[in-house]
C-alpha cells in the first residue's frame, strides 16, 4: 500500500514471505531463473539483514563493517561448527551487499566482484562442510552457481522497494546490464516486455 506518495506499508505474514513473493515474481520473468529453494533461502537472508547485527560489528562502541575476506580465511582454524557457521555468515552477507546493498559498495575499492567471488568461495566453503539444505544435496553448490543472479534480484527488489513500483519492468535509471538481462529488458525501458 502507498503512503502519501512517500513510502508503503508493508502487510504481510513476515518479512521473509514479503522477499519470497518478489524475489520469486522476478524469477519467474527472468531469462535465467533459479531454483526456487534458492529463492525461499535467499528471502530468509533479506530477512536476516533486517537487523543490523548480521551486516555490521560493534566494536568499542562503534559500528564497523564486517572484514568478511579476514573470517573467510580465519574460519579454517576453527571447528568444524564455527567453520560451517563462518562460511554461511560470509556468504549470506556477501549475497546481501552484492544484491540489496550494491549501491552502498559501488565505486568502493572492493566492490561487487568481490563481494560476488567471496560470496561464492563461502558457499562452495561450507557445501563441502555441509552439503544438503532443505534436503536437497550439494544445496550450497547451488547457491554458488547462482550468486550473481540471486544478487542482482535482490538489487531489483531493492530498486522496486526504493520506488514503490510493484513491477520488474520499471528498473531505474542505471540499472545494472545484470539486472536488464535477467529480465530480458532495456534497463530504461518503462514498456513491460512481452
Amino acid at each position: 500500500m502507498k503512503d502519501s506518495g512517500k513510502g508503503h506499508i508493508i502487510l504481510s505474514e513476515s518479512l521473509k514471505s514479503y522477499f519470497f513473493k518478489q524475489l520469486k515474481d522476478i524469477n519467474q520473468k527472468s531469462l535465467c531463473p533459479v531454483p526456487e529453494e534458492t529463492i525461499y533461502y535467499s528471502s530468509e537472508v533479506l530477512e536476516k539483514c533486517a537487523f543490523s547485527t548480521s551486516l555490521f560489528s560493534f566494536e568499542d562502541g562503534r559500528v564497523k563493517h564486517k572484514i568478511l575476506g579476514k573470517k573467510l580465511l580465519e574460519a579454517s582454524n576453527g571447528s568444524p561448527e564455527a567453520r560451517k557457521r563462518t562460511y554461511k555468515e560470509v556468504g549470506d552477507t556477501a549475497l546481501i551487499m552484492s544484491g540489496y546493498f550494491s549501491r552502498s559498495i559501488n565505486g568502493k575499492i572492493l566492490g561487487q566482484d568481490y563481494y560476488y567471488r567471496l560470496g561464492q568461495m563461502a558457499y562452495e566453503k561450507l557445501n563441502l562442510s555441509q552439503p544438503a539444505c532443505f534436503d536437497i544435496p550439494s544445496f550450497y553448490k547451488i547457491m554458488s552457481t547462482c550468486f550473481e543472479n540471486l544478487a542482482s534480484m535482490m538489487a531489483i527488489v531493492m530498486d522496486l522497494n526504493e520506488s514503490n513500483q510493484d513491477s520488474p519492468y520499471l528498473l531505474k535509471e542505471g540499472a545494472s546490464p545484470k539486472q536488464s538481462f535477467i529480465l530480458g529488458i532495456h534497463p530504461n525501458d518503462t514498456k513491460k516486455a512481452s
